[in-house]
């Protein structure tokens, strides 16, 4: 199997990889100014989140894209027994891996230039994801796990409803329906392609390379890097995305005026006696039902003794939408209202 074949073509393959790399910074940058001129709460945005937002777009069009490319490559491609490449590669394989490097290069920069929460996570994530399709694209002595490679590439399909959830997160509707309804197309694609699929193909890798006599040692850090993938893909199934499930379903299953059941569970809340009580802001946050409760609580603690207590911070009953406030910070509720 030969994809880079020679000096050559590593040079076409590096030449494909650059014209991609532009194109995905020129989408960036039009998403960029676009946004700026359409979305009204764009000036809302810190700048990491502009960056974010902006990169989106990109990750949706390589999800989209990189899917696509790989069921078709995987589909037309002649596999043998082993799950290698039978005769000669298709060239699209060849294209696919060099979108993805690309899209992983973009992305990279993106991290490092506007660190976004999680950046350094995020940083080794895109290395470890580089290395095997850069060794499969300019080594000719390592040409094996094509397969593994291509279908390991599905595993972004699980992006596109996860970029709109966080679209629809920095717009102040994370409460929405088309919230919820986004995070369960991601929960379930997760299973099919972040769960099931890695299991699958690091089934092919132990038993059709790792416990093969003929195994080249170079294969040994992408054989590495296929396990981090794979247990990444694991870890945040169970320790994030199951745990956000179960409290969206006890958050469902409680009904709107659950939160002031439990008087014991209190949290501080700063308040202002220059505010209003009644605002649009907290009319947003809270809802209709959660909202006056709160504020015929708020009332007997001011008047109790005729005035504001000495301290400025109140108790209420917990509310997810609080929690992680900053004096000062735009809330979800004036951005959703901006926008």
């Amino acid at each position: 199997v030969t994809m880079s074949m020679d000096i050559h073509g590593g040079w076409t393959n590096a030449s494909i990889i650059a014209v991609f790399f532009g194109a995905f910074w020129w989408l960036f940058f039009v998403t960029w100014l676009v946004s700026k001129r359409y979305l009204s709460c764009w000036d809302t945005f810190k700048i990491w989140e502009k960056a974010d937002w902006s990169s989106r777009l990109n990750s949706t069009v390589h999800a989209t894209l990189i899917s696509v490319g790989v069921v078709y490559c995987a589909v037309t491609q002649k596999w043998n027994a082993n799950y290698e490449v039978d005769g000669e590669a298709s060239p699209w394989l060849t294209i696919c891996f060099c979108f993805s490097v690309a899209y992983f290069l973009y992305d990279l920069l993106v991290l490092l230039i506007w660190q976004i929460p999680s950046w350094t996570l995020f940083c080794v994530h895109h290395c470890v994801a580089l290395y095997p399709y850069c060794n499969a694209l300019f080594s000719n002595d390592c040409q094996r796990g094509i397969f593994v490679l291509n279908c390991f590439l599905l595993v972004e399909l699980s992006t596109i409803p996860l970029n709109a959830q966080a679209h629809l997160e920095q717009l102040g509707m994370q409460d929405s329906v088309w919230h919820r309804a986004a995070f369960g197309t991601t929960y379930f694609l997760w299973i099919i392609v972040r769960v099931i699929l890695p299991a699958f193909l690091m089934w092919v890798v132990y038993s059709r390379i790792i416990l093969k006599p003929d195994m080249p040692m170079c294969l040994v850090p992408a054989v590495i890097c296929a396990h981090i993938i794979a247990v990444f893909c694991w870890f945040v199934f169970l320790f994030v995305w199951t745990p956000e499930l179960i409290r969206l379903l006890r958050t469902t299953n409680q009904g709107p005026c659950a939160i002031i059941d439990d008087p014991e569970q209190e949290l501080n809340v700063s308040v202002d006696e220059e505010a209003p009580l009644l605002n649009l802001s907290m009319r947003a946050s809270f809802g209709e039902p959660q909202l006056f409760p709160l504020l015929h609580k708020l009332e007997n603690k001011i008047t109790e003794n005729g005035h504001f207590p000495e301290s400025r911070s109140q108790t209420y009953p917990p509310y997810h939408a609080l929690e992680g406030k900053e004096s000062g910070s735009t809330t979800s509720s004036t951005r959703l209202a901006s926008c």
